[in-house]
């Protein structure tokens, strides 16, 4: 998903958020801590964005896992941390023009892992007596670090060059997502995030820019008698 698609999501989420009336905003508060895991996929890719369209290239996922905590203070925000593992996605490529080799075709599997520190802004409502769901999204910072296994195959027939690059820095995470809550402490979750990577780990062409995202199934429990809605 290219990131103007993703900060479209959290305006529409942030205004549906401010338009509740005053009186949903007065109910009984909705804290406290929580912890969960769950399990998932990771994905590495390049995006091109030009003033027409946007051109993405996927590569192939893998198995991704994640365990998270945080403390909820309100009903609409929460503080939280996870660390994702996101096993080892692949990303090959044809007839890249890159910016080290000329035209090669690239093979790449990338280990990547990624702790995630991030606002949470949430929007909560009934479904049924005993069930309640939620909206949210969040934004915040990626801490991670990449190996990149590279085999580069030149299309001018000087010699395949394999390689292995290490990278980690800290970028812009932003994610959204829902659950639901069965009783007052078990909450179901599916939740989507996106970060920028180094694009040195995919061999990628002149103007693309490299990301990375993950989309996990979550399971958490949340502490204390303060969850009720």
């Amino acid at each position: 998903m290219s990131k103007h698609k993703l900060v479209s999501v959290a305006f529409l989420l942030a205004l549906a958020m401010l338009s509740l009336p005053a009186s949903a905003q007065q109910r009984a508060p909705v804290k406290g801590w929580y912890t969960g895991a769950g399990l998932g996929i990771g994905t590495v890719y390049a995006q091109d964005d030009d003033d027409w369209f946007t051109d993405t290239t996927y590569g192939d996922p893998d198995l991704a896992w994640v365990v998270t905590g945080g403390y909820r203070f309100a009903r609409y925000f929460a503080l939280e941390a996870s660390y994702f593992d996101m096993g080892e996605p692949e990303y090959d490529d044809n007839l890249v023009d890159s910016r080290e080799f000329g035209i090669v075709d690239v093979d790449v599997d990338v280990d990547l892992t990624v702790t995630q520190l991030s606002a949470v802004g949430i929007l909560p409502f009934r479904l049924g007596r005993n069930v309640r769901a939620e909206f949210f999204f969040r934004g915040g910072a990626a801490i991670w670090d990449g190996e990149s296994e590279q085999v580069i195959r030149s299309r001018t027939g000087d010699p395949t060059i394999r390689r292995t690059v290490d990278e980690d820095d800290i970028n812009f995470v932003f994610g959204f997502g829902g659950g639901l809550s069965f009783g007052d402490h078990w909450h179901l979750r599916l939740d989507y995030s996106n970060f920028a990577i180094e694009d040195d780990l995919l061999v990628l062409e002149n103007d693309d820019d490299a990301y990375a995202d993950t989309t996990t199934l979550q399971l958490h429990y949340r502490f204390g008698d303060s969850w009720k809605y």
